[in-house]
């Protein structure tokens, strides 16, 4: 049983790529060898990064592909999650420094931690589940229970409402500024991880009440009076 605790926020909304799961390499790798399949030029790993940072895996092909294979944007995101999933599988993506030990601390002072991520929840629960941290969730939004994803706030408040969480007990740790703004947007307070995706400067300008530089710098200002 979970102890009670005197931590500063009883909810913590988390990310998944780019705060928990260092996936950036992986993400960039299946993302490029489906416009290699599919006889799309080839974009550089930086505009890749920018184009995924920012948007939806689907979106973010809509950005890649010529107006004239739209009407196959299906197939690339099929082809990238199984080329995603492979990556996986051949231990290409792994979660960042200390999670185990995070989560670990964090559950251990009463915190309820939640996953709020854009994937799908089958995507999000298969790496839960590959990295053995599903257990040290009570809860988990994708974008198969809301129509509109970050950095619309809907995934949050459901989370609020699936935890019975007073929103000025909830934090949302991310790290991309649709993130922050989400959780901005929810009413929630926010803290930036500067180690994924988002840049320091468009994280303080989305409205991030705090940077922390590591996990176990969140886990100090999650945990502090």
């Amino acid at each position: 049983m979970k102890s009670r605790s005197a931590a500063r926020a009883p909810c913590v909304i988390l990310d998944l790529d780019g705060t928990l799961v260092d996936s950036k390499a992986a993400v960039v790798a299946a993302f490029a060898y489906v416009l290699s399949e599919f006889e799309v030029d080839p974009l550089d790993t930086e505009v890749i990064i920018e184009l995924i940072g920012g948007h939806k895996i689907c979106d973010a092909f809509k950005q890649a592909l010529p107006i004239a294979k739209h009407d196959r944007l299906r197939e690339c995101v099929s082809a990238f999650r199984r080329r995603y999933r492979e990556l996986e599988l051949a231990n290409e993506v792994r979660l960042f420094t200390g999670v185990h030990e995070a989560l670990e601390a964090l559950t251990n002072a009463g915190v309820r931690l939640a996953v709020l991520t854009d994937r799908s929840r089958q995507s999000a629960e298969t790496t839960l589940v590959h990295f053995g941290i599903e257990s040290r969730f009570d809860a988990l939004t994708s974008a198969s229970e809301v129509s509109r994803g970050k950095p619309e706030p809907d995934g949050v408040l459901l989370l609020i409402a699936m935890m019975k969480c007073d929103p000025k007990d909830a934090v949302v740790v991310g790290d991309r500024e649709e993130d922050i703004q989400a959780g901005n947007r929810a009413g929630v307070s926010t803290i930036a991880v500067t180690y994924g995706y988002g840049r320091r400067e468009g994280l303080l300008d989305a409205g991030a009440k705090s940077l922390v530089d590591s996990l176990p710098q969140l886990v100090q200002v999650l945990t502090t009076v």
